[in-house]
This record gives structure tokens, sequence and C-alpha cells, in this order.
């Protein structure tokens, strides 16, 4: 069986380093990571979700040094659920416990959105059958010959 998570987002906050009693250190921050479509009117629709990224020891070192809000990381890790018991009851928390993170990109652009589609240049830059950049025409693949399921 497999637990096994890969994000890219971006960085909600600055991590929060603690040291146990025991010594152990722990760095604790959120992710956003989000998704954008278009509905049926044609309006683009984004919806971003919230993770919060947990590092054990010489990662959570690494991480209170080197993770900055704003920026973007791709994170791998394991998925653990915990349970809290408080006034108002039983509180549940989902985390994301890091086994490897890396900074992908800083801010970018004033509002810190990544370049999306509609960002790109009108007209692209064809590939030749040569693999070469330049002419008219789109390289085309040859559909006949694989043995593809789809």
């Amino acid at each position: 069986m497999v637990n096994k998570v890969t994000l890219i987002g971006r960085a909600g906050q600055d991590p929060e380093l603690r040291t146990l009693e025991n010594g152990t250190q722990v760095a604790r921050f959120g992710l956003a990571t989000s998704r954008s479509w278009k509905d049926d009117a044609g309006n683009w629709q984004e919806i971003t979700e919230w993770h919060i990224v947990v590092a054990w020891r010489q990662l959570a070192e690494r991480a209170a040094q080197s993770v900055t809000k704003g920026d973007l990381y791709y994170v791998e890790g394991e998925i653990k659920y915990r349970k809290t018991e408080g006034p108002d009851g039983p509180r549940f928390y989902t985390d994301i416990v890091a086994n490897y993170f890396r900074k992908v990109a800083g801010k970018s652009g004033a509002n810190g959105q990544m370049p999306c589609a509609e960002d790109a240049p009108p007209n692209p830059p064809r590939v030749s059958e040569a693999g070469q950049l330049g002419g008219d025409t789109p390289a085309t693949v040859n559909s006949g010959d694989d043995d593809l399921p789809f």
C-alpha cells in the first residue's frame, strides 16, 4: 500500500519552527494549491485548497531557513490524520508530513500569480518534424503505429 502526496503550491506564511521537549524540531506552514477553469458561461472560476505541511528534524530546520511566504514549492510527503480534544469536543486535522521539498519559483508578478496559458504569446513558435523551431505547421505525430490503449 502507498500513502504518497505530491503538491505544488505557494507557501501561505513563513514556517513556524518549534523545538519539542526531547530536542526534536518541527516546522509547520500552510501551502495553497489552486486550479482554474472556465464555467459553462465562459467565466473563469478558481478554487484554492490549503494544506498544512509538517517537516521534522533536519527538514524542519531547512524549511525554517528557506521557505518564504508566496514562493512556489514542490512538496512530497504522506497524509497523516490527527485528533485533539478541546473544550468544544474533538478536532480533526489532516497534515502533509513532508519527506522532501524544493523551491520551484519565487513570487512572480505583483499579485504573486504564476503565468497561465492566456499569458502565452498569441503565435508560439512551431516545432518542425525534424525538431527545429520555426515552420508554419506544428509537428505531426504518427498515430498509426502506437500500441496505447486509448
